[in-house]
């Protein structure tokens, strides 16, 4: 137990600061003992070299359990005293500021603003680099989650606080034993909460879930090591509500089709509604993704989706050389009667742009007038209510690609991830049964196989 070679280093990605850096280790411990590294709030190494010894002090303390509290009495202001910006100082006698040691399980029960400071703090540099917060630490393989994910956790615990009526630890623990969507509700209808601002059942495992990301296991050890040592508010989540789609049945889709040919063909308002719901009944992509295609994406034998040579990028191949193809051969056309998009965006669309002039959503007036008649045709035959219309075309889409040819060739068109359906794909994992092997390791066969044949 001790402290075993205690050096000082800066780190230029964290800001100016100088770190105390040692180890820590208890009587009896084995390994090489707990790594720490404190930052001096110094920029001076001279400031920061007697600011350290303190720091291990503390931090030393913590480890074996206990904190620092000091004993002494808060001096009282006399009227009548001088001012102490002008007086000299009185040198207190040392024993005066001897820490007393209390257990640190009745000295710390922070506030959830402070825990929330410590996770993603609003402390910034010059640059805008984040500083004094554990997602300052992130980097390229860390186990941090993404900054908008960040954000998130951070609302999200505000928001479930804001609703239990809870500003501590403490309180948040307690309050969260037994806690259901139905008792959330009643909490906040006795708070005074309009009805629009209730929880939901649907919302209310996301809302969970994810203000207990603010106390990760990596988050919780970075406030251990600043002071704060606490567990998790949220010992046992609420299960993930999956809802598997269904898919309707195959000649609504061919009436859809039907319709669209009869009332957005040949209509001079709606033709370019028409050009994206045949791109999408058939390529099932992204709404962006298609109202971004370019007349040098479609080729004799298919279309490009999304950015070449690149992760995100596929080709859809439609036919082979010299065979017919009624999506590609109505979209020759009217080729160079457009500007380059396949969807011209010539009516005033709205748009909003990235700050270098490019155009993040195009089409949009397309894409609300489409949304409008497919909601039209999905309620009037009984399906229910769709938000997400194109969306839920492209569902299904796949659904159909997977019945007829394998969920492969579904995330092959939808450019979905190949190792994932691999192992999910019905021949892969017969032909891992029979030789023995895992779907993982047939799925790995099957894309070095496919690599290796483009």
């Amino acid at each position: 137990m001790g402290l075993a070679g205690m050096t000082l280093k800066r780190y230029p990605e964290r800001g100016p600061y100088w770190y105390a850096v040692y180890r820590l280790k208890k009587p009896g411990e084995s390994g090489r003992g707990k790594l720490c590294s404190l930052s001096t709030k110094e920029t001076d190494c001279r400031k920061a070299q007697a600011i350290a010894p303190f720091l291990f002090m503390k931090s030393l303390a913590e480890y074996l359990g206990y904190a620092l509290v000091p004993a002494s009495p808060a001096i009282p202001q006399v009227p009548g005293w001088p001012n102490p910006a002008t007086a000299t100082p009185v040198q207190t006698p040392a024993k005066a500021f001897a820490p007393t040691v209390v257990p640190i399980s009745s000295a710390l029960d922070p506030e959830i603003e402070d825990v929330i400071a410590l996770f993603y703090g609003e402390k910034t540099a010059a640059d805008g680099r984040l500083l004094d917060c554990y997602m300052a630490e992130k980097s390229p393989g860390s186990p941090h989650p993404a900054e908008d994910t960040a954000r998130t956790y951070r609302r999200r615990l505000r928001q479930l606080c804001e609703a239990l009526g809870v500003t501590k630890h403490s309180e948040l623990c307690a309050a969260y034993k037994g806690l259901t969507a139905d008792r959330l509700r009643k909490l906040q209808i006795a708070a005074g909460a309009k009805p629009d601002d209730l929880i939901t059942d649907n919302n209310f495992v996301p809302l969970v879930r994810g203000a207990a990301g603010v106390f990760s296991v990596g988050a919780l050890a970075y406030y251990e090591s600043h002071g704060i040592q606490i567990k998790t508010p949220f010992p046992t989540l609420p299960p993930l509500i999956v809802k598997h789609f269904e898919a309707p049945p195959p000649d609504f889709l061919k009436k859809l089709c039907a319709d669209a040919e009869k009332e957005l063909r040949n209509d001079p308002v709606t033709a370019k509604d028409y050009i994206l719901f045949r791109l999408a009944s058939r390529l099932g992509g992204r709404v962006q993704e298609l109202t971004h295609l370019k007349w040098e994406d479609v080729t004799p034998t298919g279309v490009y989706i999304g950015p070449r040579k690149t992760k995100r990028g596929r080709f859809v191949k439609l036919r082979d050389h010299g065979a017919q193809d009624e999506l590609l051969d109505y979209l020759e056309t009217f080729r160079g009667r457009q500007d380059g998009y396949v969807i011209s965006d010539g009516d005033c669309p709205i748009r909003r742009n990235s700050g270098q002039g490019e155009i993040k959503h195009r089409g949009m007036r397309i894409e609300r007038r489409l949304v409008g008649w497919l909601r039209e045709k999905i309620s009037a035959a009984g399906l229910g209510e769709v938000n997400q219309c194109i969306h839920w075309l492209r569902k299904c889409v796949g659904t159909h690609i997977e019945q007829t040819q394998g969920a492969l060739a579904r995330a092959a068109v939808l450019g979905n991830n190949i190792a994932s359906a691999a192992e999910a794909d019905p021949g892969v994992r017969a032909a891992a049964a029979a030789l023995g092997n895992s779907p993982v390791v047939a799925a790995r066969h099957y894309i070095g196989k496919r690599q290796a044949s483009a």
